[in-house]
């Protein structure tokens, strides 16, 4: 008897078919790809958008253990694990589609969402583990009309297996490496009462291992994850069934792998000219000085920044500063002192080294009932709770200046119910509500801070300082809608979707309230002529709730009594609070509008040469209105509390930073393809790519002002993703023995230039190539293979990203600039051992 071989056509965006492949024989057996993307059952190739499908079977033979690792496979899609917001580690989660980056890593601010089982999912997205995992969507585009808030760009959903009613069944996987990388993972279930009620309990236990040292002889970049779950399915009657799903998770992280490059260091930009627009919007000539103009250099290369923090809790400078009230004696302790053992908010980790902590608690409830008609009603809830401590360096130097303590805690619950047609019905349709409440807490931009050494210029030297500042982003949000989609034919091969939702969502921010309400649609237009054949276009609208400027509606608007000394103008002032605010960034009001997203898709999906070949195309044009963006202002303030102004300025008349949002508009296209084919019955090729451009059509950044004399960023493109980005996987499949069959198989990732992040458009980034190559050999339970990752030792920056040079830190005035990097990890090899049992 022939043995069969299964090929899958890997990280296709339509169908995603598994190739049975009778080793020796020509006959192909394609198998059926079903997705959940708009929250019915429905094959990857009918579905009118643009998905990109993995299953177990090709995050395993991939080896795609992290969210990181999937984005390198997807077109129109970016997230680096290491540095996924604007500050480097796994803290935050930010997802990249299109081009389309939010102005930070809060959760409240996020573009794009991920889900588990259809569970939003606040943070941690670095760290899921797989094994549960039957398979991930990425969804590109709006999905506002299904999914609701946090889908304005797209939406990510991991579908986690059910457990066996019938067989028990399990499942091990263990992974070793260099930089003592391991991970072990398992799972096994199956019935308590036969057919009935079965269970499935599972674990994983990973850990990477320092890449790089920093210049104090500290590990930099190792991380930590142990996750438990146990999910409970209940088929009590042929049409209820019930499943409850529970997942605990903890991260452990060291500090980040980072490099800073301050302008003043490597300026390659004093002497330089460019054309650009003026606040007032007339182009002229600016003078950009003080910061990095074209290419960041490379590690190893001249101008580079080391990859180096201060890993310590006990620093140098602090044996050699003494304060007369705070530590006369011995200042050594200083950070544990104020860092570890004092706390900003409640429910956090405690952390007792520099780096991170995470503690996530999941749970949902599932129940689905199916009437003797074919219509379907289900009803989903679940409840979360994320809690995050990170003691980091803040200036990401050996420079011994700055350190904070950035605790996170966000609590989420929710409940959905949801009423579907029979998917007999010539006309179906789907109708549902849904309610969701988050609290979120957070001081992610400093919440206990040490400065060493402060500098407020004329004063000198003073310190240790230490501040503790409120929690600065916290936010409770709860979001109330009512949706409903219908599929109507149009004739015999045409056919067009209709969807909406009412959304209405009330926030809390600063004490102040502010309610949203919105309607937001996507209609879809069908071309269905046959059963390999697809095309579409469709139009969408996604929606974000705007923010309000809560530093703008509590300044005081009253004069101050005493003048200050602007160092604007060397001048004395006694302009208020507001006004200065007012004058420094005109661009901001006390709220942003609403986020809007106008989407256009174009796209066909086709199967080829008798379901040898897949391809699927997309074409996109956004207009992205009232898009966020994050300014910093540096003004004389009284004191925040109204109740203790005195028409005086803050202490030593020095003036403060402070947040503000302001609001830009953008347009975005490109275009994406995505293709597997099986050339012979042994080898199969995928060949992604994706390009696209995007401009600021209307924009101000403060800190760009800085730079180049003008915060006016219009004709600008959006930094950290790419204008072109692909990339192609090959395997060889075939016989080794009666027993055993043997695979080889690369993936060759391609990232191309980039500006940094918040940047202005003025350092880039180089493109770069990743190369990774498995070998294996498998039986019908049994798979051993070898990898090697960055075969070719690319190395390189994954990421650049514009930050404030706080080792020049002069009195709270942040407008020194400079290039925070994240490093690429280093070539490893190692071995994955499969066992299914």
């Amino acid at each position: 008897m022939a043995r069969t071989l299964r090929l899958r056509l890997l990280g296709v965006a339509i169908p995603a078919f598994a190739l049975c492949i009778p080793l020796g024989a020509a006959a192909q057996e394609l198998e059926e790809i079903i997705v959940t993307a708009r929250k019915r059952d429905e094959s990857l190739l009918e579905a009118p958008l643009s998905i990109t499908v993995f299953s177990a079977e090709d995050l395993s033979r991939a080896g795609l253990e992290t969210l990181g690792d999937i984005a390198l496979q997807t077109t129109g899609l970016s997230f680096q694990d290491n540095i996924a917001s604007n500050r480097p580690g796994r803290q935050n989660t930010v997802i990249r589609f299109r081009g389309m980056s939010p102005p930070r890593g809060s959760p409240h601010q996020q573009l794009a969402g991920l889900f588990v089982d259809g569970v939003f999912v606040t943070g941690g997205s670095q760290s899921i583990p797989m094994l549960d995992v039957e398979r991930v969507e990425v969804i590109k585009g709006p999905q506002s009309a299904f999914f609701g808030r946090n889908t304005f760009s797209g939406a990510i959903n991991y579908v986690t297996r059910n457990p066996s009613l019938t067989e028990f069944e399990g499942k091990v996987r263990a992974t070793a490496g260099q930089y003592s990388q391991y991970n072990v993972a398992a799972s096994y279930g199956g019935p308590i009462i036969q057919d009935r009620l079965a269970f499935q309990i599972g674990f994983s236990d990973y850990n990477k291992g320092s890449m790089y040292t920093a210049n104090d002889g500290g590990e930099l970049g190792k991380e930590s994850s142990d996750s438990m779950s146990l999910t409970l399915l209940a088929a009590p009657s042929d049409n209820f069934t019930a499943r409850v799903r529970l997942f605990y998770h903890e991260d452990d992280d060291g500090p980040p792998a980072v490099g800073y490059l301050p302008g003043s260091d490597w300026d390659t930009c004093t002497g330089t000219t460019i054309r650009r627009p003026d606040n007032d919007g007339n182009i002229t000539t600016l003078h950009p000085a003080q910061y990095i103009c074209g290419r960041v250099p490379l590690p190893g290369e001249p101008g580079a920044p080391d990859i180096s923090v201060n890993t310590t809790l006990y620093p140098e400078i602090f044996t050699r500063i003494t304060h007369p009230t705070r530590c006369p004696e011995d200042c050594s302790n200083w950070l544990v002192q104020n860092l570890v053992n004092h706390t900003t908010l409640d429910g956090v980790p405690s952390r007792t080294t520099m780096g991170m902590s995470r503690e996530v608690f999941r749970s949902s409830i599932e129940l689905d009932y199916g009437f003797a008609n074919g219509m379907d009603v289900s009803f989903k809830a679940s409840y979360n709770d994320h809690g995050v401590n990170w003691i980091r360096d803040f200036d990401m130097t050996d420079f011994e200046s700055f350190w904070t303590s950035d605790p996170q805690r966000n609590e989420d619950k929710g409940a959905e119910l949801r009423l579907t047609s029979s998917p007999d019905s010539r006309i179906s349709w789907m109708v549902g509500a849904n309610y969701t409440e988050q609290e979120i807490a957070l001081s992610g931009v400093g919440g206990d801070v040490v400065v060493a050494c402060f500098l407020p210029e004329a004063i000198g030297c003073f310190g240790p300082l230490f501040v503790s500042l409120p929690p600065a982003q916290g936010e409770t949000a709860k979001t109330r809608g009512i949706f409903a989609a219908t599929t109507i034919p149009l004739g015999d091969q045409f056919a067009i979707d209709v969807e909406a939702r009412y959304m209405a969502d009330e926030r809390v921010t600063g004490g102040l309230a502010a309610d949203y309400n919105e309607i937001v649609p996507r209609v879809i237009l069908r071309w269905h002529p046959n059963d390999d054949l697809n095309v579409y276009a469709s139009y969408s609208l996604g929606v974000l709730p705007g923010v309000l400027n809560t530093n703008l509606i509590f300044a005081s608007r009253e004069a101050f009594r005493e003048p200050y000394i602007d160092r604007d103008t060397g001048m004395p002032s006694t302009e208020s609070e507001y006004d200065q605010i007012r004058r420094k960034a005109p661009e901001a009001g006390e709220s942003t509008p609403t986020q809007e997203l106008d989407a256009i898709e174009i796209g066909i999906k086709a199967s080829l040469l008798d379901g040898r070949g897949q391809i699927s195309a997309a074409a996109y044009y956004y207009e992205w209105v009232a898009q966020l963006f994050t300014n910093f202002v540096v003004y004389y303030q009284d004191d925040e509390n109204p109740a203790n102004r005195d028409g005086v300025a803050g202490p030593q008349q020095q003036p403060r930073t402070l947040e503000f949002n302001f609001p830009g508009d953008s347009e975005l296209w490109g275009i994406e393809v995505e293709s597997s084919w099986a050339l012979t019955d042994n080898w199969l090729i995928g060949v992604n790519a994706a390009w696209q451009d995007n401009e600021y059509t209307t924009f101000a950044a403060t800190f760009v002002q800085d730079i180049t004399g003008s915060r006016n960023l219009a004709g600008n493109q959006s930094g950290r993703y790419p204008n072109l980005m692909g990339n192609a996987s090959l395997t060889y499949m075939d016989t080794l023995t009666a027993d055993w069959d043997f695979f080889v198989r690369g993936d060759f990732m391609y990232y191309g230039k980039t500006w940094a992040g918040n940047g202005g458009n003025l350092a880039r980034l180089d493109a770069y190539w990743l190369t990774n190559l498995r070998a294996g050999v498998e039986r019908d339970n049994l798979r051993v293979e070898f990898f090697v990752n960055n075969a070719l030792e690319q190395d390189t920056w994954v990421a650049a990203v514009r930050n404030t040079n706080f080792t020049q830190f002069t009195g709270f005035r942040f407008n020194i600039h400079g290039v925070m990097v994240a490093p690429q990890d280093l070539r490893s090899a190692g071995i994955q051992v499969d066992w299914s049992f």
